[in-house]
């Protein structure tokens, strides 16, 4: 975990305290627009390119959460929630999938049973990623656990899979206490027999945040409210 630029309330709550909310079987989607870490041939339909990454290029000079310490991907926790079968592991745990990795055009390069491979680096204590997809199909997705704090360690490696343009892979971003996190992922073309391609590899740095959900912290402030007006009528 990284130090937080900005007191936070959601500390209050990421110390234990919870409310009764309906249950949801599907992993929450509903918390953002998607964000693609995508990464692409520097010269694509000629050879000698090199391997390049960016989160939403396409959105030029405009901002892009995740790009910053000060402007995070948030990571939601939703009280009272469980999620169904494999989705289980998201169980009281803050959590988003939407960072996805995106192939941004073709390569001109590619070789036969060849792969782009992701590692991490640097990533934060208590950071954990799962396996996910296409964000609405979370149920074929095995949420298998990718990558964690001991990740840059091990060398832990997972396949981008599907490729191809405009395929996309939205893994589950979490962590169980509140606070500022990030992590450096490398994208590196891998051949066959495991050694690095023509295009090289490419790292680029993404930063989270753990906060609770809105509703929660309305319904704090709703019973911080209520417990001040009972106080004041008792002393009337």
């Amino acid at each position: 975990m990284i130090d937080s630029p900005r007191p936070v309330l959601a500390t209050m709550l990421g110390a234990g305290l919870t409310f009764s909310v309906a249950h949801a079987q599907a992993p929450r989607i509903d918390d953002g627009g998607m964000i693609h870490l995508e990464f692409f041939d520097s010269n694509t339909f000629s050879p000698g390119g090199t391997l390049e990454a960016g989160l939403d290029i396409g959105q030029g000079s405009t901002a892009v959460a995740g790009d910053a310490a000060d402007n995070p991907i948030l990571l939601n926790r939703y009280p009272g929630e469980t999620y169904t079968g494999d989705a289980s592991v998201l169980d009281g745990r803050f959590y988003s999938s939407r960072l996805g990795f995106l192939q941004d055009g073709v390569f001109s390069e590619r070789m036969p049973g060849d792969s782009f491979v992701v590692t991490v680096t640097d990533i934060s204590d208590g950071l954990e990623i799962f396996e996910g997809g296409m964000r609405p199909m979370w149920m074929v997705h095995s949420f298998d656990l990718i990558f964690d704090e001991q990740s840059d360690d091990e060398g832990d490696e997972w396949t981008f899979f599907p490729l191809g343009p405009l395929n996309m892979n939205h893994p589950y971003v979490t962590a169980t206490e509140v606070g500022m996190y990030s992590a450096t992922f490398v994208i590196a073309h891998t051949l066959a027999d495991g050694s690095t391609g023509a295009y090289g590899s490419v790292a680029q740095t993404v930063f989270f945040e753990a906060v609770p959900a809105p509703g929660a912290v309305i319904m704090l402030a709703g019973a911080v409210t209520l417990r001040r007006r009972r106080g004041a009528g008792g002393r009337s």
